[in-house]
């Protein structure tokens, strides 16, 4: 454990001893310039230099008003374009709403006719049903009578 301390410190300043020599020297300089500057035999000390005069940048060419019309006639072709889509993207929802209903009303129409066909085929029924209905009271009210032949076999 100690071991790897050791390494990890002597490896810490083995890297920032570079960053200290160097900041020293700098240092350094920065005395040796401004104690030469002070001394009455150094020859006067350059003030640095100006930085360069910001260059003025070339004027835009100016675009005119062909410029601005092509570019609205562009802005206006590709908004055409776009209104283009968008109705026929409307023609075709317009079209899909049509058929579906259009399928709706030929399936509701179906339905209703379905449901018609199965009252019609109950009330058959039904009435069938009351026809045997009767004709089996009747049966049995001769048979209770005493009509022999429409009581059942035995």
């Amino acid at each position: 454990m100690r071991t790897r301390r050791r390494i990890i410190t002597a490896l810490i300043l083995a890297l920032t001893a570079p960053l200290a020599i160097g900041a020293g020297a700098l240092a350094q300089s920065t005395d040796f310039d401004r104690i030469r500057a002070a001394s009455d035999n150094a020859p006067p000390v350059p003030p640095p230099p100006a930085p360069p005069a910001p260059q003025a940048l070339p004027p835009k060419p100016v675009e005119g008003v062909g410029a601005a019309e092509a570019l609205n006639a562009d802005i206006n072709a590709r908004n055409a374009e776009a209104a283009a889509r968008d109705r026929a993207a409307d023609e075709e929802y317009a079209r899909k709403q049509r058929e579906y209903e259009a399928r709706k009303k030929a399936d509701a129409a179906a339905y209703a006719k379905a449901m018609a066909d199965y009252e019609a085929r109950k009330a058959a029924v039904e009435r069938q049903r009351q026809a045997d209905l009767a004709a089996w009271q009747a049966q049995v009210a001769a048979c209770k009578a005493g009509d022999k032949t429409a009581c059942a076999p035995k």
